[in-house]
């Protein structure tokens, strides 16, 4: 027995199709264990955002979401951050109260592991909040003259580094360094 091979894993196929109402052309966010799908729906003429576990087909409304998008979850998996403007949000994915992080969000949330939400503001630039709310802190400026707006913010493993995207004179992937703010550009 020890040196028969072990039985060959099965393959599992599964399609990720937009469900009825899912709003296919904007951003979703998936669990760090790949379990679950958190997007944007849009019914009766209204937009929240739903949760699909990936063991079942149907999805649920995550009550507090109304007008939200540019979902974030938790590395834990049990709340989402969403931006519904000029507010950023968190709440948990299966209910409860639903509290204000920061003002002035625009779009793109990344929620990191070093316990901080990601979000470019109203003015384009890169903030970061305490995940339990607090004091929002910008961490880019547009100081630059060839800087336009900067979004999708992402840290790097070992959380010092993070990477984002310049919408600038030319368009850009910059890096930026937490601890000591220097930054590089690292391709166009």
């Amino acid at each position: 027995t020890l040196l028969r091979p072990e039985p060959a894993v099965p393959v599992e196929r599964f399609s990720l199709l937009p469900v009825p109402g899912q709003i296919a052309d904007y951003d979703f966010a998936i669990s760090d264990d790949g379990a679950s799908l958190v997007f944007e729906r849009r019914e009766e003429g209204s937009t929240h955002l739903a949760l699909r576990r990936l063991d079942n087909l149907d999805a649920t409304t995550i009550p507090g979401t109304e007008e939200g998008f540019s979902p974030a979850l938790s590395p834990e998996g049990t709340e989402v951050a969403f931006v519904a403007q000029p507010v950023l949000k968190v709440t948990p994915l299966l209910g409860g109260v639903t509290r204000t992080v920061a003002d002035s969000a625009f779009c793109c949330t990344r929620w990191g592991d070093d316990g901080y939400i990601y979000f470019s503001d109203l003015r384009r630039v890169i903030k970061r909040v305490p995940a339990a709310g607090g004091t929002a802190e910008a961490i880019t400026s547009r100081a630059e003259q060839d800087d336009g707006p900067h979004a999708d913010f992402e840290i790097v493993p070992g959380g010092d580094v993070g990477v984002f995207t310049v919408w600038g004179n030319p368009n850009r992937v910059d890096a930026l360094r937490l601890s000591t703010g220097e930054r590089r550009t690292v391709t166009p």
